[in-house]
């Protein structure tokens, strides 16, 4: 998926100037969110996408929901520009609005119904010698706990945070919700084949209003069959979006 242009059914990707290039994972995950927010009959929901690169997200989301409005949140300037590029020649340019700036500093006096987020994976691994490629790869601009409180600042009573996340950090999730009063209502297990170990978790989580947790509901997706061709659930998930599916 390293190509310059991701070509979806209904719109296309440009990625050359963006250091995260457009992933499997991701697309599960975009997918996965625009089934989860059509599920939960949100009317016209105002969505937050932190981070959002070239706007995959956005515009995976904007498909299944024509009527909600989201803010496309981005630090990058390169990535940025690039995602406003890649919003303005899709369906959604009206529904998708891309602000570049960091989202510790950002203010919204109406708040989110949904903020969805694929945020940088390292943690205290080795830098790189691209600033672009740190700040999409590496958490030091935005750690999870920075993210999360992010969330929980710009998020509404009941709304919904939407993350996609390496498993090996599940614990520290689990801790950082705790300490904002937020709750994983979903978790969903994600394995590359069936013979292959759990490599990333798709979250749902809300805050925890209640004097008791809500059960999380723990599902499991494994994206490719036997002879390496996508699952059925996969091909459920991708199929509106996948060009051959």
């Amino acid at each position: 998926m390293g190509q310059a242009t991701f070509t979806c059914k209904q719109f296309s990707v440009k990625q050359d100037q963006c250091a995260m290039k457009v992933s499997t994972d991701a697309c599960i995950f975009g997918a996965w969110v625009a089934q989860k927010i059509v599920e939960s009959g949100l009317p016209s929901p105002r969505i937050l996408d932190i981070g959002t690169g070239t706007g995959l997200l956005s515009l995976m989301t904007a498909q299944q929901l024509t009527s909600c409005t989201i803010t496309a949140m981005e630090i990058d300037e390169a990535a940025a520009q690039q995602a406003t590029e890649n919003i303005q020649h899709s369906p959604w340019c009206k529904n998708i609005q891309v602000q570049q700036g960091d989202i510790k500093q950002y203010d919204d006096q109406y708040g989110f119904d949904v903020i969805i987020s694929n945020p940088p994976f390292f943690e205290r691994d080795l830098l790189a010698n691209s600033r672009a490629k740190n700040l999409a790869f590496h958490d030091t601009s935005l750690t999870l706990p920075e993210l999360l409180m992010a969330s929980c600042r710009l998020l509404n009573a009941t709304g919904y945070i939407f993350l996609l996340l390496p498993v090996s950090r599940k614990n520290e999730l689990v801790k950082d919700c705790e300490s904002l009063h937020l709750c994983i209502t979903d978790c969903c297990y994600v394995r590359p084949g069936p013979n292959k170990i759990i490599s990333r978790i798709l979250v749902v989580c809300r805050r925890n209003n209640g004097s008791s947790t809500p059960a999380c509901k723990q599902t499991d997706l494994i994206v490719q069959g036997d002879h390496n061709d996508y699952s059925p659930d996969a091909i459920s998930l991708l199929k509106d979006y996948y060009l051959y599916l």
